[in-house]
């Protein structure tokens, strides 16, 4: 998606989650493995109707794709791929696509020096499909008990309902959650 030796404009290689919604792919991207720990990334649209998938692939740069797309290739490509501003995503793999919005749960499941998130909130992400840039944000936190319930993974279907999943590796099993969206405000079953 961009020159590999530029790293402070370089949008991927590594792509975590994928919303697809209207013919558009939308996916979050990472500069680097250890770069999406540091959960911060793009999303990147892509016109899935004027693109070739097949060809798509030649638009990295990297010098192990030996076949490269001709500039005019190139510029038409270009005209049908967005890229969002560089921002918070969290892991990247909670995407979801309406009509007008891309949702991205914004998690962290750990604090600065590893401690483990507790009961600290999670965000979710609408963003403009238009120009890929944010257009509301929520914080979420659930609670059950003494103990917080974070989301790793979770979908959207559509503008109004999240489905997050909660794993408690120490008891071996799984919650999954719905967050509706009422009034402003996502609530918890």
């Amino acid at each position: 998606m961009s020159l590999e030796t530029n790293d402070w404009q370089q949008v991927g290689p590594v792509m975590e989650g994928l919303a697809v919604n209207g013919g558009w792919a939308y996916s979050s991207w990472y500069r680097s493995a250890a770069a999406s720990d540091q959960l911060k990334g793009n999303i990147v649209a892509f016109n899935m109707k004027k693109l070739n998938k097949y060809q798509a692939q030649y638009l990295s740069p990297r010098s192990y794709l030996y076949k490269k797309l001709s500039f005019g290739k190139f510029k038409s490509y270009s005209q049908n791929v967005k890229v969002s501003p560089y921002m918070r995503l969290g892991h990247g793999q909670s995407l979801g696509a309406s009509s007008k919005y891309i949702y991205v749960l914004a998690n962290e499941n750990k604090l600065p020096g590893g401690a483990s998130n507790g009961f600290y909130s999670e965000e979710i992400l609408q963003l403009k499909k238009s120009d890929l840039t944010i257009n509301k944000v929520w914080s979420i936190r659930v609670d059950v008990g003494s103990s917080g319930r974070y989301f790793y993974n979770a979908a959207f279907a559509g503008d109004n309902t999240m489905y997050g999943v909660f794993h408690n590796a120490a008891f071996g099993r799984y919650e999954f959650w719905r967050l509706n969206l009422v009034n402003n405000r996502w609530q918890v079953s």
